[in-house]
């Protein structure tokens, strides 16, 4: 199928907190998605997540000190190869916190 298409429509909803769920557009030629976390307050790159998402919504907890300190991005992936990331999101602090 060739290099897939990066995911589009990335949308970050805040749970509570230290929580949050990712909603995307899928590309048709992806196999699953790679979920990149990085924590905006302390300079570190993008770090993947372990698994591959087969799906297009995909949940992260335990995000200390609280959602809004992190950038999430998606890549699409087919085999070894794999799209460029979709356009950065940052969750928004719950209210209440």
């Amino acid at each position: 199928g060739g290099t897939p298409a990066a995911p589009t429509g990335l949308r970050v909803s805040s749970t509570d907190a230290t929580t949050v769920q990712l909603t995307w557009t899928g590309a048709s030629q992806a196999a699953g998605y790679r979920v990149w976390v990085r924590n905006i307050n302390d300079g570190s790159q993008s770090s993947a997540s372990e698994g591959i998402v087969t799906g297009t919504t995909h949940g992260i907890s335990f995000l200390f000190p609280g959602v809004w300190n992190y950038e999430f991005c998606v890549s699409s992936v087919n085999g070894v190869l794999e799209s460029g990331k979709s356009t950065c999101v940052v969750a928004a602090r719950p209210a209440g916190s």
